[in-house]
């Protein structure tokens, strides 16, 4: 296990609208504010997402199992933020979604538009050396560390 030590930065508290693009805006924030490394928090509900709700076999790299939908649900996240050796800000993002009695959990990766309201919280980690890497074996960004 790879790891590193850093220290909690700013705090930036945000509310997305209805119809607002979740990881688009985060990105924006990300991105204004310069932060290289971050936890996000976020609470409320999505109208409308697409996730990875695991692998379709247990592969490498793995086959993303893609799940839909557009009905309105709860939404609870946790993610990273991390960025590549060129600078851009990639986002980590899991959440547990639900309506009525069906829940999903999965990593939210592409646009997820916000139904009603959804509080995020980034939190920004500095003096840590965590980037991410392009694993062309995995096909995906994993977090790594500059020793």
């Amino acid at each position: 296990m790879k790891y590193d030590v850093g220290l909690p930065g700013r705090i930036i508290i945000a509310r997305a609208d209805h119809g607002d693009d979740i990881t688009g805006g985060i990105k924006k924030i990300i991105e204004k504010e310069n932060i290289k490394t971050a936890v996000l928090y976020l609470i409320g509900a999505l109208e409308k997402a697409s996730m990875v709700t695991g692998s379709e076999r247990c592969t490498v790299p793995p086959v993303p199992n893609w799940v839909s939908f557009s009905d309105g649900r709860e939404l609870i996240g946790l993610g990273t933020v991390a960025t590549t050796g060129k600078g851009t800000p990639v986002i980590h993002l899991h959440g547990a979604v639900g309506k009525e009695r069906e829940a999903l959990a999965g990593c939210i990766r592409e646009e997820a538009f916000t139904y009603l309201t959804m509080e995020i919280i980034i939190v920004e980690i500095t003096g840590t050396k965590a980037f991410r890497a392009y694993r062309e074996d995995w096909g995906a960004h994993v977090l790594d560390f500059y020793y």
